[in-house]
């Protein structure tokens, strides 16, 4: 293998930024903004947050014009106006992001970027050939040859930036230069930036006709789908029908996270299935088409459970944009799955293309994710005020005297919490007399914090979803901790944490986990959260010496309100008795808290243990 000199290099990386100029400017800007942003630690977001994500956004969505445009044989001219359209749709996402990103913005910047690299994979290959197959055919060995880039550049850059890495440090210590721990974040994001982009793209043939070709199918990578990938998505068929019938037998709805688990392995499949796509019809790989029939056979019951699994979600507790995605997923597999079972062509370009239209479909506009998302909360918001005479002609009416339940008040706080993230409490306004607008410029938790006390309602913070009887409001109390503690009078000092573990049948429910601290060779110390009450058991060499009650101490702090750092003396237990002292100075304690009762799981701190003679 001939080792190309430093001016072939040097050309051939002038001929890849002649080719892309905007691409690898925008990939440039991009790393500068980024090292910008490390070196300059600005609080909060910025509009150096803002461009760095506009630059990113670009490089995929520039690439795939750039090969649009090759492939209609455009002018040089046409080429630099589709760039400069390009351009400024990237300056109009950019003027529209608002210097503070919310999570409803963050999630429609991730539609676009995985959108735009849907587009990449088929910008070149939209137009109908003579040979509707081979144009197909084409389009597989153009993505087969982007995967093997990225692959290759990532092992490149990761060489890079690990070596370049190990020589700073070593410089700096051997010669102690005292360099700034920022360089490592600063150059990894220079090279994934510079490098990894650059030498990206530098792969990439010029003439598409060069896709049109026949090669031969690598042999690595039908022994990794063939012996890795297709039985592992094999044992996924296996478990997953297992658990359906499981939950046929007891005829129990499905648990929500059942969902991802049929999404990723549908994924998987149909990756497999991509993969070895090529060799599909030859006489020796029959099997391939026998196990693709089968698998998107096999997915229609999963695809029936994973509706029963989400459309549950959606009934009970409304839309969320997780769960509209889901849904969404759903909807997409039973159609490629009936696809891929009825059509005769079967066009594996439908698969990007169809992503593609999902990703900005569901981005935007009044059937988007966001707005059905925000309807969706919001009337069931008005339900539950309506029901508790919370909202009465379209008008808050503060509660007075008696609160509505805590599973009410609980999914009344999430749901607030759910509008203040996405920055639509000022939806809210037709219902208060008062103005929000100076609620609306705090950070989330304060809004929320302060609407529901409009509403004359205390705010649970720590709410998760579960129904009237299983209803739990999880807290998470912090103490104050000095950097110093004395020591002195005290045997043992042990850095205590303990947390129940959660129970193999019930995946809401904890089972009693018993801690125990060889202090010497003939003392041990015990402690063990209990469920109910709210107790420690602490056992020394055995022998139980103390059962101690946390209810007071909870019930008190719930009484005070969460803050965020409790005063120290509120955090310090104490248990004596003619054997042993122990002081144990409490961190942090969580749990949770169900109707009248506390329940402990997880409690840190420092414990000091003194022996009596």
């Amino acid at each position: 293998m001939k080792i190309p000199s430093v001016s072939k290099l040097y050309q051939d990386a002038a001929e890849t930024f002649k080719r892309f100029p905007f691409v690898i400017l925008f990939s440039i800007l991009g790393s500068v903004t980024m090292i910008s942003l490390i070196e300059w630690e600005p609080s909060g977001d910025t509009f150096l947050s803002k461009a760095t994500m506009v630059f990113a956004l670009g490089i995929s969505f520039l690439l795939s014009l750039t090969l649009r445009s090759e492939t209609l044989n455009l002018s040089k001219g046409k080429n630099l106006l589709i760039q400069a359209a390009g351009i400024a749709f990237l300056v109009g996402y950019y003027l529209y992001l608002p210097i503070k990103i919310s999570e409803s913005d963050a999630t429609r910047y991730a539609l676009f970027a995985l959108g735009f690299h849907f587009l990449v994979s088929f910008a070149a290959f939209m137009s109908i050939e003579d040979d509707h197959q081979k144009n197909i055919d084409a389009f597989w060995r153009f993505n087969k040859l982007f995967f093997l880039r990225i692959l290759t550049s990532v092992l490149f850059s990761g060489v890079l930036f690990i070596g370049l890495a190990v020589a700073i440090f070593a410089f700096d210590k051997l010669f102690n230069v005292d360099i700034d721990g920022k360089i490592y974040p600063q150059l990894f994001f220079f090279i994934v930036g510079v490098f990894n982009t650059w030498f990206f793209l530098s792969g990439i043939p010029q003439n598409i006709s060069f896709f049109y070709e026949e090669e031969i199918y690598p042999k690595a990578l039908k022994i990794f789908t063939q012996f890795v990938l297709l039985p592992l998505v094999s044992v996924y068929v296996v478990i997953l029908y297992l658990y359906m019938g499981k939950i046929i037998f007891q005829w129990t709805l499905p648990y929500g996270w059942v969902s991802y688990l049929i999404l990723c392995f549908s994924i998987a499949g149909i990756l497999s299935l991509l993969l070895i796509y090529p060799i599909r019809n030859y006489q020796e790989n029959r099997w391939i088409r026998i196990f693709s029939h089968s698998f998107y056979i096999a997915l229609l019951p999963l695809i029936v459970l994973l509706f029963v699994a989400i459309l549950t979600r959606l009934f009970e507790y409304g839309v969320t944009e997780k769960r509209y995605f889901v849904f969404v997923l759903a909807c997409w597999l039973a159609f490629i799955s009936i696809y891929f079972l009825l059509s005769k062509t079967k066009n594996i370009k439908l698969i990007p293309i169809s992503l593609f239209i999902l990703c900005f479909g569901t981005s935007f506009g009044p059937w988007g994710a966001f707005s059905v998302s925000q309807r969706s909360q919001t009337t069931r918001l008005e339900n539950l005020l309506v029901k508790n005479n919370i909202l009465v002609n379209g008008k808050i009416v503060p509660v007075k005297e008696q609160q509505p339940s805590n599973a009410d008040v609980g999914n009344i706080s999430s749901i607030v919490d759910f509008l203040a993230d996405r920055h639509q409490i000022k939806s809210l306004q037709d219902w208060f007399d008062t103005n929000l607008d100076s609620i609306t410029t705090k950070e989330s938790y304060t809004q929320s914090t302060d609407i529901m006390k409009l509403m004359g309602m205390k705010y649970l913070p720590y709410y998760r979803e579960y129904s009237d009887n299983e209803m739990k409001q999880y807290f998470n109390y912090n103490f104050e901790k000095t950097n110093v503690t004395k020591v002195t009078g005290y045997d043992y000092f042990v850095d205590l944490s303990m947390y129940r573990i959660k129970d193999n049948n019930n995946n809401y429910e904890f089972r009693d986990s018993v801690f125990t601290y060889q202090l010497d060779s003939s003392n041990t110390l015990s402690l063990s959260l209990l469920k109910e009450p709210c107790m420690m058991s602490v056992k020394f060499n055995g022998e139980e010496i103390s059962l101690y009650n946390f209810s007071p101490m909870i019930d008190t702090l719930k009484k005070d309100g969460i803050s965020s750092m409790l005063p120290r003396e509120k955090g310090i237990i104490r248990i004596n008795n003619n054997k042993v002292d122990v002081i144990i100075n409490i961190n942090v304690i969580g749990g949770y808290h169900e109707g009248n009762k506390s329940i402990l799981n997880s409690l840190n701190g420092d414990m000091f243990v003194t022996l009596k003679k």
